[in-house]
Parts: structure tokens; C-alpha cells; sequence
């Protein structure tokens, strides 16, 4: 037996070592014998309710192998049969090879969708390349009709004022990315499923049942996984899971059984569009109602909060935006896109809020070696590595942006745009299908908010950090909301 134990150990290292020998052309930090990275993400400093700062880590990493397309660590001791290669990706053009139509199908995506298939299924963001992906892209890009950008406008306008009618106390800061969450699950609600999810009405958490839903899956889908193998375990984070995960099914398939293909005047939303395709079984609508809610709500609100964040930092640019919107849209109802669409200088705070504070990560996965040709350059993926894309850390590349860690909204003005180094929806054919309707939820938003009241920094508060989960989002946005007394801009005086 001692034998037979001594050759499989012996046959095991040589065939580990044959694996680790394919990554020797990849540089990355020392890492430690038993837990790799994860390490140094563990004792890494702590942000919001004790989170590890992994994007510190990411970034501290990237500086010392800035002339470095790319750079290596491992989660768990490399010589360990469950340890994982994970590459991040630190050059633009690398990244937008990985992802371009040229080298579509030769990657997975990420490990890190495995934890999200519970709730999100087969739908568009677990799918892998292949007909049954282009088919579910192309039913669900023709549901983003005009009609339903247009309602996308009406609805974050009403739910925005809804949410807003009891700001305006000097002496009381709002926790702002609580929110802008509520706002943006009720905007996905109403547009995808004419359903009211109550949660910018609600006072209390048992009040708003799904918005709760919503966070207790994300941040449980973050630890199952980065601990995968937490996952089938019913502690008492799981049961919570699982039961979100239920109220959330049990919603879509109650509306699923209320409508009528036959009548599809019922409503006009995703969910109706979805149903009257009739390509698509009951199950994949219910996946792709549920990616569109899980995609498009944190994203969004994380985008919302950074975007009132900075500009109450910056009063005269707020000012100027204020301006903007004033003279460029009616008081009396909701814009229409078109004009949304001309507000020049707050499409570029929204630029720049996406390039400074982008609120995704994406990661790709090579089934086998894959190669990625870049400039003559030939990068080799080993076999089941894991490649991440951060763009919170390429867009703070002084390499790519000038002065990248200040908000410069200007940036995004002159012909100098650098608008090829900026991809916060990321890129390629599969890109995010829902970024123009999270682009005109998040201008009308704003322009509600600017027009009706004025935001400062809460001078009693912290800086705020960022949280990196399934997405990346803000903790500790205090801010002193002012109600306006005038809703007039200096041009219609």
C-alpha cells in the first residue's frame, strides 16, 4: 500500500509540474505555499462590513508589472490538485482581442458564473458561445425596441420623484446606494415585468421582500464563489439564499401564468415580448427575466450613487450640469431620449462615472490552449485558466487616461477622447445587451435629482470604499440632500 501511495504521489507531481511548466512565461506575486493569493486577500485590509479591498490587492499587483500585458496568481498553493490559474488581464488591446468576434468560441465564460447559474440559469450571461447563444441575443436584442427605451425614461423619471419626495432635510444625510438600489430594481420591474416591486414606497426591509431578495443572493453568490465548496452546504446563508431564490422564481412564474400570448396588449415589457417570441420554453423566459433583473439593477445603482457622489465633491460642475439639464429638458414631464441624448456635459459625468467607478468584472475561461494574437504577439492561455477583466483597474492607467484618478469629466469633451481604452459594458459580440437602456435610466435619474435638489458631501462622513462581490458597488456615500427652491435655469429667467 505504501507503494502504490509513493508512485501515485510521484505520478501526480510529474503531471503537475508538466501543467505549472505551461505558465512559466507568466509573471505574478510570491505567493503562499497553502492558500496561493487568497492569502494576501484574506489579511488584506477590510472594507464596508468586513470585506477584503481585493481590488487594492488587484492594483498594487498591476504596478509592479505594469510593463506586463498580463500578470499570474493562484488561488490556493499552485501544487495542489483544486488550485485555480487565474490571469489578469493589464493591456487594453489584450483585452479587447479576448473578447472581439475574431476569438469568439474559443473562450468559456468564468468561473465565477458558475455560482450566478442557480439564479440566472441558461440564459444570456451563463451561455456559452454557440447557436443557442445567438439565438437567446438575438430574441432578447429585438425586445429593446424604441417603445421600450422610451417607457424606460417615463418610469426612472415617476420612480425617481417617488423615491425623492422626502429628501430635502439639511440637517439629515442619506445613505445613498440603498437607494438607488430600490430605484433601480422597481425601474427593471416595471419595464421588464409591469411588475411593482414596492421598494422606493418601503420603510422597512419586510416591506420591499424582493429588494431584500435581491442582496441576500448577491452577497451569497460572492462567498459560494470565491469557497465553492460552501455552495451545497444549508447553513443558514444558503437557506436565505435559497428562499430569495424561491420568491423571486415564484414572482415571475405567477405573471408567466397571469398573461395571455393571445393578448398581448396586456403590457408592453420584456416579459410580453419574451412570451409572444415563442421560440423560448417556459424556463428559459424565466432565466432570461431573471438575468435581466440580476444584470441591470446593482450596476446601475452602483453607477447612480457614484454619479450624485462626485458631483456634490465638485459644486461648480454639478452646477453646470444643473445648468444643462435645466435649459435641455421640459420641467413638466419626463424627457424624451432623443433629448437625453443632446445633454452633452452629462454624458460625460456619466463617462466618466463609468470609467472611474465601472461597476463590472468580467472573466473568460480556456477549455484548452488558446492562443490570442496582439500586435505579432502570441499570448498562450494554458488549459482551464481563468481570465479576468477589471476595468476598475485599466481605466486607472495613467497609461491610458491622463491624470486617471481624478474626476475630469472634460475628458470626455474634447477630441481626445479615448474612447477606445474605456469599456465598462464590456465588449465584443457579447457585450451588455441592456446598456442603452441602463444608460437612459441613469440620465433621467439624474436629471430628476439635479433639477429638484442640490448635493454636498456629509462633512461628518468617511470617504466612501468600494466592494468588490459579483459586482463592484459603493459603501458609505453619505450625502446632505437640499431641496430647490427654483426649478428655472439662468437662460429662462
Amino acid at each position: 500500500a505504501g507503494a502504490t501511495i509513493v508512485i501515485a504521489i510521484g505520478w501526480y507531481l510529474r503531471r503537475r509540474a508538466r501543467y505549472l511548466a505551461l505558465f512559466q512565461g507568466f509573471k505574478g506575486p510570491a505567493e503562499h505555499w497553502l492558500l496561493g493569493a487568497l492569502y494576501d486577500i484574506l489579511v488584506a485590509p477590510k472594507v464596508g462590513d468586513g470585506e477584503p479591498d481585493v481590488l487594492r490587492f488587484w492594483q498594487t499587483h498591476l504596478e509592479t508589472f505594469q510593463d506586463e500585458a498580463c500578470y499570474l496568481f493562484w488561488a490556493f498553493g499552485r501544487w495542489l490538485p483544486f488550485a485555480q490559474p487565474i490571469v489578469i488581464l493589464t493591456d487594453v488591446k489584450l483585452v479587447r482581442a479576448v473578447l472581439s468576434p475574431k476569438n469568439y468560441g474559443k473562450f468559456t465564460k468564468g468561473l465565477g458564473y458558475d455560482a450566478a447559474m442557480p439564479l440566472i440559469g441558461r440564459a444570456l450571461l451563463a451561455l456559452p458561445d454557440g447557436d443557442e447563444w445567438k439565438l437567446h441575443r438575438r430574441i432578447a436584442q429585438s425586445a429593446f425596441r424604441p417603445m421600450i427605451l422610451s417607457r424606460t425614461v417615463a418610469v426612472a423619471t415617476r420612480l425617481a420623484a417617488t423615491l425623492s419626495r422626502n429628501w430635502g432635510s439639511p440637517d439629515k444625510a442619506i445613505d445613498v446606494h440603498p437607494q438607488m438600489l430600490k430605484l433601480a430594481v422597481d425601474v427593471l420591474g416595471q419595464v421588464v415585468l409591469s411588475y411593482d416591486f414596492a421598494s422606493v414606497q418601503a420603510t422597512r426591509a419586510t416591506d420591499a421582500p424582493l429588494y431584500t431578495a435581491y442582496k441576500v443572493i448577491l452577497a451569497t453568490m460572492t462567498r459560494n464563489s470565491r469557497y465553492p465548496w460552501m455552495r451545497p452546504i444549508p447553513d443558514a446563508a444558503n437557506r436565505r439564499y435559497w428562499q430569495a431564490q424561491r420568491d423571486l422564481d415564484g414572482v415571475i412564474r405567477s405573471l408567466l401564468r397571469s398573461r395571455s400570448v393571445a393578448a398581448p396588449e396586456v403590457a408592453d415589457d420584456l416579459l410580453v415580448h419574451l412570451m409572444t417570441d415563442q421560440t423560448l420554453t417556459d424556463q428559459e423566459v424565466v432565466d432570461t427575466v431573471k438575468t435581466f433583473l440580476f444584470a441591470g439593477h446593482d450596476t446601475t445603482a452602483a453607477t447612480l450613487t457614484w454619479a450624485l457622489y462626485e458631483l456634490a465633491k465638485a459644486p461648480a460642475l454639478q452646477d453646470r450640469v444643473r445648468g444643462e439639464v435645466l435649459c435641455g429638458t421640459p420641467s413638466d414631464c419626463p424627457p424624451d431620449p432623443s433629448s437625453l441624448g443632446t445633454l452633452e456635459l452629462l454624458n460625460a459625468v456619466v463617462k466618466e462615472v463609468l470609467r472611474l467607478h465601472p461597476p463590472a468584472i468580467f472573466s473568460r475561461n480556456a477549455p484548452r490552449p488558446t492562443s490570442v494574437d496582439v500586435d505579432g504577439v502570441t499570448y498562450v492561455f494554458p488549459q482551464k485558466c481563468e481570465v479576468l477583466i477589471v476595468p476598475w483597474l485599466l481605466h486607472r492607467r495613467g497609461k491610458y487616461f491622463r491624470d486617471p484618478e481624478a474626476f475630469a469629466p472634460d475628458r470626455w469633451l474634447g477630441p481626445d477622447r479615448a474612447e477606445d481604452f474605456s469599456f465598462p459594458f464590456s465588449s465584443g459580440p457579447r457585450n451588455c445587451i441592456g446598456m442603452n437602456l441602463a444608460l437612459l435610466e441613469i440620465q433621467a435619474a439624474l436629471c430628476h435629482f439635479l433639477r429638484h435638489f442640490a448635493f454636498r458631501v456629509d462633512p461628518a462622513a468617511a470617504p466612501p470604499d468600494t466592494v468588490c462581490q459579483q459586482t463592484l458597488f459603493p459603501v458609505g456615500v453619505s450625502l446632505i440632500v437640499e431641496r430647490r427652491e427654483e426649478h428655472v435655469g439662468p437662460s429662462q429667467r
